[in-house]
């Protein structure tokens, strides 16, 4: 991809779907801890990992038990620690476009697995355009993702 094509850092289509996965149990969280930094590089570790197993075009050829020496593991600690380290660093303008990007994903991912504001978040939204509703904000939010 040019980089006149881009999206920019940590917005791009994959990484936002994954990130927005993680919303959804970063905007559970009952306390404040700034930036969800940590769930931005998990995010973006997760695609990096899944992209390398992809490169080929073919998938894995053997399957694997969830918890093998292929999976995600401590392997990936050093790329999660650059992209944590990535994002500690991004100014809040940044941030906000990041989150941005994250939130139009918010009602179309999958339930399996996700957080429980995504169920908060889902019976909000009936019957809305799903893109409009996980951009909207209500006066008693106690954590807006972006403005």
């Amino acid at each position: 991809m040019h980089r006149s094509q881009s999206s920019g850092r940590f917005r791009g289509t994959l990484i936002a779907k994954t990130f927005a996965f993680h919303l959804t149990w970063a905007l559970s969280s009952c306390t404040n801890s700034g930036y969800p930094c940590g769930a931005l590089a998990l995010s973006t570790a997760a695609v990096e990992r899944a992209l390398t197993i992809c490169q080929t075009g073919e998938p894995p050829k053997r399957k694997t038990a969830r918890n093998s020496d292929e999976s995600f593991s401590e392997e990936r600690a050093p790329n999660v620690a650059k992209f944590f380290r990535l994002a500690e660093e991004l100014k809040p303008a940044k941030w906000d476009e990041v989150c941005s990007a994250a939130e139009i994903h918010l009602l179309t991912i999958p339930k399996a697995g996700a957080g429980p504001e995504l169920k908060k978040l889902l019976k909000e939204a009936s019957g809305k355009n799903p893109v409009a509703a996980a951009t909207e904000v209500v006066e008693d939010d106690p954590f807006v993702v972006s403005d």
